[in-house]
Protein backbone atom coordinates (compact mmCIF):
# COMPACT_ATOMS: atom_id res chain seq x y z
CA UNK A 1 0.00 0.00 0.00
CA UNK A 2 1.35 3.43 -0.98
CA UNK A 3 1.80 5.92 1.84
CA UNK A 4 0.06 9.21 0.99
CA UNK A 5 2.82 11.35 2.47
CA UNK A 6 5.42 9.38 0.54
CA UNK A 7 3.41 9.86 -2.67
CA UNK A 8 2.99 13.59 -2.03
CA UNK A 9 6.71 14.03 -1.37
CA UNK A 10 7.68 12.05 -4.46
CA UNK A 11 5.12 13.90 -6.60
CA UNK A 12 6.34 17.33 -5.47
CA UNK A 13 9.98 16.48 -6.16
CA UNK A 14 9.06 15.12 -9.58
CA UNK A 15 7.07 18.25 -10.46
CA UNK A 16 10.01 20.50 -9.52
CA UNK A 17 12.37 18.28 -11.51
CA UNK A 18 10.11 18.61 -14.56
CA UNK A 19 10.58 22.38 -14.29
CA UNK A 20 14.37 22.28 -13.81
CA UNK A 21 14.88 19.74 -16.62
CA UNK A 22 12.66 21.74 -18.97
CA UNK A 23 14.68 24.87 -18.21
CA UNK A 24 17.87 22.90 -18.91
CA UNK A 25 16.39 21.77 -22.22
CA UNK A 26 15.39 25.34 -23.00
CA UNK A 27 18.98 26.50 -22.58
CA UNK A 28 20.10 23.90 -25.13
CA UNK A 29 17.36 24.63 -27.67
CA UNK A 30 17.33 28.46 -27.70
CA UNK A 31 20.23 30.59 -28.94
CA UNK A 32 20.81 34.34 -28.49
CA UNK A 33 19.88 34.72 -32.16
CA UNK A 34 16.48 33.10 -31.49
CA UNK A 35 15.85 35.54 -28.64
CA UNK A 36 16.89 38.52 -30.76
CA UNK A 37 14.49 37.47 -33.53
CA UNK A 38 11.62 36.92 -31.09
CA UNK A 39 12.16 40.26 -29.31
CA UNK A 40 13.65 42.64 -31.95
CA UNK A 41 15.08 45.84 -30.56
CA UNK A 42 14.29 44.98 -26.93
CA UNK A 43 16.06 43.43 -23.95
CA UNK A 44 13.59 40.77 -22.72
CA UNK A 45 13.58 39.66 -19.10
CA UNK A 46 13.97 36.13 -17.84
CA UNK A 47 10.24 35.44 -17.53
CA UNK A 48 9.54 36.83 -20.99
CA UNK A 49 12.02 34.39 -22.50
CA UNK A 50 10.57 31.51 -20.49
CA UNK A 51 6.98 32.30 -21.48
CA UNK A 52 7.94 32.56 -25.15
CA UNK A 53 10.16 29.46 -25.46
CA UNK A 54 9.33 27.10 -22.55
CA UNK A 55 7.85 24.44 -24.86
CA UNK A 56 11.20 24.04 -26.62
CA UNK A 57 12.62 22.49 -23.45
CA UNK A 58 10.05 19.68 -23.40
CA UNK A 59 11.70 17.30 -25.93
CA UNK A 60 14.77 17.08 -23.69
CA UNK A 61 12.99 16.96 -20.33
CA UNK A 62 10.31 14.53 -21.52
CA UNK A 63 12.89 12.13 -22.95
CA UNK A 64 15.27 12.28 -20.00
CA UNK A 65 12.56 11.93 -17.39
CA UNK A 66 10.99 9.08 -19.36
CA UNK A 67 14.31 7.20 -19.22
CA UNK A 68 14.77 7.91 -15.51
CA UNK A 69 11.17 6.94 -14.74
CA UNK A 70 11.62 3.62 -16.53
CA UNK A 71 14.83 3.00 -14.57
CA UNK A 72 13.38 3.84 -11.16
CA UNK A 73 10.04 2.09 -11.64
CA UNK A 74 11.95 -0.97 -12.83
CA UNK A 75 13.45 -1.03 -9.32
CA UNK A 76 10.15 -0.13 -7.66
CA UNK A 77 7.90 -2.75 -9.23
CA UNK A 78 10.41 -5.57 -8.76
CA UNK A 79 10.87 -4.47 -5.15
CA UNK A 80 7.13 -4.64 -4.58
CA UNK A 81 7.00 -8.00 -6.37
CA UNK A 82 9.57 -9.39 -3.91
CA UNK A 83 7.73 -7.85 -0.94
CA UNK A 84 10.55 -5.43 -0.17
CA UNK A 85 9.43 -2.20 1.49
CA UNK A 86 10.54 0.39 -1.08
CA UNK A 87 9.61 4.04 -1.47
CA UNK A 88 8.39 5.68 -4.63
CA UNK A 89 11.17 7.29 -6.72
CA UNK A 90 12.45 10.58 -5.30
CA UNK A 91 13.68 12.81 -8.12
CA UNK A 92 16.39 15.34 -7.27
CA UNK A 93 16.03 18.71 -9.02
CA UNK A 94 19.25 20.66 -9.48
CA UNK A 95 20.54 23.72 -11.39
CA UNK A 96 22.84 21.60 -13.56
CA UNK A 97 23.35 21.14 -17.31
CA UNK A 98 20.56 18.53 -17.30
CA UNK A 99 18.41 19.94 -14.49
CA UNK A 100 18.65 16.99 -12.10
CA UNK A 101 20.91 14.76 -10.07
CA UNK A 102 18.75 11.77 -11.02
CA UNK A 103 16.45 9.88 -8.68
CA UNK A 104 16.67 7.43 -5.80
CA UNK A 105 14.49 4.78 -4.20
CA UNK A 106 14.75 4.01 -0.50
CA UNK A 107 14.72 0.40 0.67
CA UNK A 108 13.10 0.59 4.10
CA UNK A 109 12.83 -3.12 4.75
CA UNK A 110 15.15 -6.15 4.75
CA UNK A 111 16.47 -7.86 1.65
CA UNK A 112 14.91 -11.30 1.80
CA UNK A 113 17.21 -13.17 -0.60
CA UNK A 114 19.85 -12.75 -3.30
CA UNK A 115 17.37 -13.53 -6.08
CA UNK A 116 15.25 -10.55 -5.10
CA UNK A 117 18.34 -8.36 -4.75
CA UNK A 118 19.47 -9.21 -8.27
CA UNK A 119 15.99 -8.73 -9.79
CA UNK A 120 15.56 -5.30 -8.20
CA UNK A 121 19.09 -4.14 -9.05
CA UNK A 122 19.19 -5.24 -12.69
CA UNK A 123 15.68 -4.29 -13.78
CA UNK A 124 16.28 -0.53 -13.40
CA UNK A 125 19.26 -0.32 -15.80
CA UNK A 126 17.65 -2.71 -18.27
CA UNK A 127 14.37 -0.76 -18.34
CA UNK A 128 16.17 2.58 -18.73
CA UNK A 129 18.35 1.17 -21.52
CA UNK A 130 15.31 -0.13 -23.43
CA UNK A 131 13.78 3.37 -23.40
CA UNK A 132 17.06 5.18 -24.16
CA UNK A 133 17.83 3.19 -27.34
CA UNK A 134 14.83 4.31 -29.48
CA UNK A 135 15.15 7.84 -28.08
CA UNK A 136 18.78 8.03 -29.20
CA UNK A 137 17.96 6.52 -32.60
CA UNK A 138 15.27 9.15 -33.24
CA UNK A 139 17.44 11.91 -31.85
CA UNK A 140 20.44 11.01 -34.04
CA UNK A 141 18.20 10.87 -37.11
CA UNK A 142 17.13 14.45 -36.36
CA UNK A 143 20.55 15.81 -35.35
CA UNK A 144 22.79 18.09 -37.42
CA UNK A 145 26.20 17.31 -38.89
CA UNK A 146 28.60 20.23 -38.41
CA UNK A 147 32.21 21.04 -39.16
CA UNK A 148 34.42 20.64 -36.09
CA UNK A 149 36.16 23.90 -36.97
CA UNK A 150 32.86 25.76 -36.56
CA UNK A 151 32.57 24.70 -32.93
CA UNK A 152 35.58 26.73 -31.92
CA UNK A 153 37.99 26.61 -29.02
CA UNK A 154 36.37 25.79 -25.69
CA UNK A 155 33.50 23.81 -27.20
CA UNK A 156 32.93 20.45 -25.59
CA UNK A 157 32.36 17.04 -27.11
CA UNK A 158 30.63 14.00 -25.68
CA UNK A 159 32.52 10.73 -25.67
CA UNK A 160 31.09 7.70 -27.42
CA UNK A 161 30.16 4.33 -26.00
CA UNK A 162 29.80 1.16 -28.05
CA UNK A 163 26.03 1.64 -28.30
CA UNK A 164 26.21 5.29 -29.41
CA UNK A 165 28.88 4.49 -32.01
CA UNK A 166 26.78 1.62 -33.36
CA UNK A 167 23.60 3.71 -33.57
CA UNK A 168 25.40 6.63 -35.20
CA UNK A 169 26.95 4.32 -37.80
CA UNK A 170 23.62 2.64 -38.60
CA UNK A 171 21.61 5.88 -38.76
CA UNK A 172 24.08 8.42 -40.18
CA UNK A 173 26.85 6.26 -41.61
CA UNK A 174 30.62 6.82 -41.30
CA UNK A 175 31.65 10.43 -40.66
CA UNK A 176 34.65 12.29 -42.06
CA UNK A 177 37.35 13.21 -39.56
CA UNK A 178 36.59 16.93 -39.78
CA UNK A 179 32.87 16.72 -38.92
CA UNK A 180 30.83 15.86 -35.85
CA UNK A 181 27.17 15.52 -34.88
CA UNK A 182 25.42 18.34 -33.02
CA UNK A 183 22.94 16.32 -30.99
CA UNK A 184 19.23 17.02 -31.06
CA UNK A 185 17.96 17.51 -27.45
CA UNK A 186 16.29 14.08 -27.61
CA UNK A 187 19.60 12.48 -28.63
CA UNK A 188 21.39 14.33 -25.82
CA UNK A 189 18.81 13.02 -23.34
CA UNK A 190 19.37 9.51 -24.73
CA UNK A 191 23.14 9.94 -24.31
CA UNK A 192 22.61 11.03 -20.70
CA UNK A 193 20.38 7.98 -20.20
CA UNK A 194 23.16 5.67 -21.42
CA UNK A 195 25.72 7.47 -19.26
CA UNK A 196 23.55 7.26 -16.13
CA UNK A 197 23.01 3.56 -16.84
CA UNK A 198 26.75 2.90 -17.04
CA UNK A 199 27.41 4.84 -13.81
CA UNK A 200 24.76 2.85 -11.97
CA UNK A 201 26.20 -0.40 -13.32
CA UNK A 202 29.72 0.14 -11.95
CA UNK A 203 30.30 -3.12 -9.99
CA UNK A 204 31.10 -1.47 -6.69
CA UNK A 205 29.56 -0.36 -3.41
CA UNK A 206 25.79 0.26 -3.23
CA UNK A 207 25.36 1.00 -6.94
CA UNK A 208 23.13 -1.28 -9.01
CA UNK A 209 26.22 -2.98 -10.43
CA UNK A 210 27.53 -3.57 -6.92
CA UNK A 211 24.26 -5.20 -5.88
CA UNK A 212 24.40 -7.44 -8.96
CA UNK A 213 28.03 -8.34 -8.28
CA UNK A 214 27.18 -9.31 -4.69
CA UNK A 215 24.14 -11.32 -5.75
CA UNK A 216 26.10 -13.24 -8.39
CA UNK A 217 29.15 -14.03 -6.26
CA UNK A 218 29.39 -12.87 -2.65
CA UNK A 219 33.01 -14.00 -2.29
CA UNK A 220 34.26 -12.16 -5.39
CA UNK A 221 32.29 -8.98 -4.61
CA UNK A 222 35.05 -7.32 -2.45
CA UNK A 223 37.77 -8.11 -5.01
CA UNK A 224 35.70 -6.76 -7.92
CA UNK A 225 34.89 -3.62 -5.91
CA UNK A 226 38.53 -2.91 -5.10
CA UNK A 227 39.57 -3.49 -8.72
CA UNK A 228 36.84 -1.08 -9.84
CA UNK A 229 38.06 1.53 -7.34
CA UNK A 230 41.59 1.29 -8.75
CA UNK A 231 40.17 1.61 -12.26
CA UNK A 232 38.24 4.76 -11.30
CA UNK A 233 41.35 6.36 -9.80
CA UNK A 234 43.43 5.53 -12.87
CA UNK A 235 40.80 6.86 -15.30
CA UNK A 236 40.48 10.01 -13.21
CA UNK A 237 44.25 10.52 -13.43
CA UNK A 238 44.62 10.06 -17.17
CA UNK A 239 41.19 11.29 -18.34
CA UNK A 240 37.94 12.70 -16.95
CA UNK A 241 38.48 14.03 -13.41
CA UNK A 242 34.88 13.21 -12.52
CA UNK A 243 35.95 9.59 -11.94
CA UNK A 244 37.68 10.80 -8.77
CA UNK A 245 34.31 12.00 -7.48
CA UNK A 246 32.79 8.57 -8.12
CA UNK A 247 35.76 6.90 -6.45
CA UNK A 248 35.25 9.11 -3.39
CA UNK A 249 31.49 8.52 -3.35
CA UNK A 250 31.78 4.75 -3.53
CA UNK A 251 34.53 4.77 -0.89
CA UNK A 252 32.22 6.75 1.42
CA UNK A 253 29.46 4.15 1.12
CA UNK A 254 31.89 1.25 1.40
CA UNK A 255 33.83 -0.41 -1.40
CA UNK A 256 33.53 -3.98 -0.11
CA UNK A 257 30.67 -3.84 2.41
CA UNK A 258 27.18 -5.07 1.58
CA UNK A 259 24.21 -5.98 3.81
CA UNK A 260 23.47 -9.69 3.83
CA UNK A 261 20.02 -10.88 2.79
CA UNK A 262 17.91 -12.62 5.41
CA UNK A 263 17.92 -15.88 3.43
CA UNK A 264 21.25 -16.15 1.64
CA UNK A 265 20.68 -18.97 -0.86
CA UNK A 266 24.00 -20.57 -1.93
CA UNK A 267 23.52 -20.19 -5.69
CA UNK A 268 21.22 -18.31 -8.05
CA UNK A 269 19.22 -20.16 -10.67
CA UNK A 270 20.52 -20.10 -14.30
CA UNK A 271 17.89 -17.60 -15.47
CA UNK A 272 18.92 -15.05 -12.86
CA UNK A 273 22.60 -15.57 -13.53
CA UNK A 274 21.89 -14.89 -17.20
CA UNK A 275 19.93 -11.80 -16.22
CA UNK A 276 22.89 -10.54 -14.19
CA UNK A 277 25.20 -11.14 -17.15
CA UNK A 278 22.76 -9.22 -19.38
CA UNK A 279 23.12 -6.30 -16.99
CA UNK A 280 26.88 -6.33 -17.44
CA UNK A 281 26.50 -6.51 -21.23
CA UNK A 282 24.49 -3.28 -20.96
CA UNK A 283 27.29 -1.82 -18.80
CA UNK A 284 29.90 -2.66 -21.45
CA UNK A 285 27.72 -1.22 -24.22
CA UNK A 286 27.06 2.09 -22.41
CA UNK A 287 30.39 2.74 -20.66
CA UNK A 288 32.29 5.87 -21.77
CA UNK A 289 35.89 6.08 -20.42
CA UNK A 290 36.20 9.80 -21.24
CA UNK A 291 32.65 11.22 -21.39
CA UNK A 292 33.39 14.96 -21.63
CA UNK A 293 36.12 16.54 -23.75
CA UNK A 294 37.00 20.19 -24.38
CA UNK A 295 38.20 21.31 -27.80
CA UNK A 296 41.48 23.18 -27.55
Amino acid sequence: MIDRRDAARAGLLFAVTVVTCTLAGLQQAVSPHDIEQAFPGTDPGFWQIISRFWHLGLPFSGTLLGILLAHEFGHYFLGRHHRIDVSLPYFIPAPTLIGTFGAVIRMRGPLWNRSGLLDVAVMGPLAGFVVAVPAYVWGIANSTIVQKASIGEGGFFLGDSLVTMAIQYLVVGPLAADVDIMLHPVAFAGWIGFFVTSLNMLPISQLDGGHISYALNERLYPLIGRATMIGLLVMGTVGWKGWWFWAGLTWFFGVDRHPRPVFNEPRLDPVRRALGMAGYVVFILTFVPNPFMIQS
